[in-house]
């Protein structure tokens, strides 16, 4: 007798999904199999297709819980450095650390999915979240400038064209990869402080472009 839909319980699904993050965890996504995946959790292939429609299905869900929460903390780091009096400012890079403490929250909570993506950058859903996560760099500082353009004693277009500012946003980007293929290997204090260090890095080199 066959299933009718709706009979298979949820916590059959969350048994595929541990199972399918230890297996993408460990082989990535092209060596990662779904009979493995069903093996140890201990259900039939068609529960899995019962949930997922296919392997990308399966990767996506196990990688949402980190692209929902980014694009969630993003958000809010830019909705609150937009409200700062002034980008320079000491309250502005309180922010900027404030977001690498939620940034290593989520880092530490979800350990083995932020491997799985660093893992996988060529798969296009990954591919995906981050050029989306790009624009998004690409969009604030654009709204950052615009807020201090007055203040600038230069015209920021001659500066801060799209090509710098594209370049910029992956510079950002590069540091967050830098920072997980090369752990300093410490406690989460340790590794606080070196992406403060780069934060300070970024920021001061992004502000001296607009000093004639």
């Amino acid at each position: 007798m066959t299933r009718k839909a709706g009979t298979i319980p949820e916590e059959t699904r969350d048994s595929i999904l541990r199972s399918a993050e230890a297996e993408f965890a460990e082989f990535g996504y092209e060596k990662a199999s779904l009979r493995h995946i069903c093996a140890n959790a201990g259900v039939t292939t068609g529960a899995l297709y019962f949930f997922f429609k296919d392997k990308d299905d399966l990767f996506m869900s196990v990688i949402a819980p980190v692209v929902n929460r980014m694009e969630d903390i993003l958000s809010d780091h830019y909705d609150a450095e937009l409200l700062a009096e002034a980008p320079e400012d000491d309250v502005e890079i309180e922010e900027d650390f404030r977001f690498a403490e939620m940034f290593m929250d989520m880092c530490y909570q979800y350990d083995n999915i932020v491997q799985i993506i660093v893992s996988n950058l060529n798969h296009p859903l990954v591919k995906g979240f981050v050029d989306s996560i790009m624009e998004a760099i690409d969009a604030h500082s654009k709204e950052l400038l615009t807020k201090i353009k007055a203040e600038v004693p230069i015209p920021i277009e001659e500066i801060y064209d799209d090509y710098i500012l594209h370049w910029f946003s992956h510079l950002q980007f590069d540091a967050v990869i830098h920072m997980e293929t090369h752990h300093p290997g410490g406690s989460r204090e340790d590794v606080e402080k070196e992406m403060k260090k780069m934060i300070k890095f970024l920021r001061n080199g992004f502000f001296s472009l607009l000093t004639p």
